[in-house]
């Protein structure tokens, strides 16, 4: 190997230490420098930028976020911009969704005689109690031969459900959810299956 290209090679690998999507954001596994590539690739056929943050991976799966959708629709020539309001809590059952923390709407507007484009994002009690199962079944895992006990077991479940986006920051993550769809519905990358991801 000649010099050029072990220090190209040394450049890339330090370059991508420093690589923005070093996690799965749904799962929070590392994900390797080949994974890394795969989602630089990904997202340049959607004309987006990964190392800006535009995607990333969402339990294995390449997923478009918030920056990502708004790059996008910004590059669209019948954009005209966003709104989002918080949904008042009274309406939540008026909605279908009665057991919800948090709700927001979305609304897309677009030049000419095109109708805006709504959508609604939703964070419920539900989807808590299954994140709060999903950390409890690891964390039982990380302990289980245990000399642990229950209460402490249920403190680490807490403990590690705070730092979780979702817990923390459920209106925040309802308002994300609202916009993504919205932009996604008005402007969507791809075959209508890309359209279809998991939540945050």
């Amino acid at each position: 190997m000649s010099q050029q290209t072990g220090l190209e090679l040394l450049d890339k690998t330090r370059s991508l230490a420093m690589f923005p999507g070093k996690q799965d954001a749904g799962d929070r596994r590392m994900i390797s420098r080949e994974a890394a590539i795969a989602l630089i690739n990904w997202a340049k056929q959607y004309g987006l930028d990964a190392w800006s943050g535009h995607c990333c991976y969402m339990y294995g799966q390449p997923y478009i976020e918030e920056k990502g959708v708004l790059y996008h629709a910004n590059h669209q020539k019948t954009y005209r911009g966003y709104i989002t309001i918080p949904i008042k809590e009274v309406d939540y059952a008026e909605l279908g969704y009665p057991d919800a923390i948090s709700i927001w709407e979305c609304t897309v507007f677009l030049g000419g005689d095109w109708q805006p484009i709504r959508e609604w994002g939703v964070v419920d009690n539900a989807e808590i109690m299954r994140l709060r199962r999903q950390v409890e079944v690891g964390v039982r895992k990380e302990h289980q031969a245990g000399t642990i006990d229950e209460a402490t077991i249920q403190n680490l479940v807490t403990d590690k459900l705070s730092y979780l986006p979702l817990c923390r920051y459920p209106s925040t993550q309802a308002r994300t959810r609202a916009i993504r769809r919205a932009h996604l519905k008005a402007y969507p990358f791809g075959p209508p299956e890309a359209e279809i991801e998991p939540e945050p």
